[in-house]
């Protein structure tokens, strides 16, 4: 198994968890509040967002995932989107990366293969 699995695995066992206090009051009624339900993600987009992390220096590169699937997982609900894919990725890597390094996006892109001028509207 993939380490990237793995620790997902972990992570849906973490949210099938609901805290006492968002459990539904009704008898009988066993919904899931919408901010616990975990997105799906395409298996290419699972594999940019690691390389993309694989950039970062260790010490930030956890929570650095954590807040690139947050944010990913984020734009792709207000798309209306169930499912992660590459380009909500790469929308979510712009948007967290600070304004002083977005000029060195473009040459990270091309690291990964990407094409920087498909995405360069996101980086404007």
């Amino acid at each position: 198994m993939r380490p990237a699995r793995a620790w997902r695995r972990f992570a849906e066992g973490l949210r099938r968890r609901v805290p006492a206090a968002l459990e539904p009051r009704l008898p009988g009624i066993h919904a899931v509040p919408d901010m616990m339900k975990r997105m799906n993600w395409n298996d290419a987009a699972e594999d940019l967002l690691n390389q993309v992390l694989a950039q970062a220096p260790r010490p930030v590169r956890e929570a650095s995932g954590t807040q690139l699937r947050a944010t990913a997982e984020a734009i792709a609900g207000e798309e209306g989107k169930n499912r992660v894919g590459v380009e909500t990725v790469i929308a979510a890597w712009v948007r967290n990366t600070p304004e002083t390094l977005r000029a060195d996006l473009p040459r990270q892109m091309e690291r990964l293969g990407l094409d920087p001028e498909d995405y360069r509207r996101l980086m404007e």
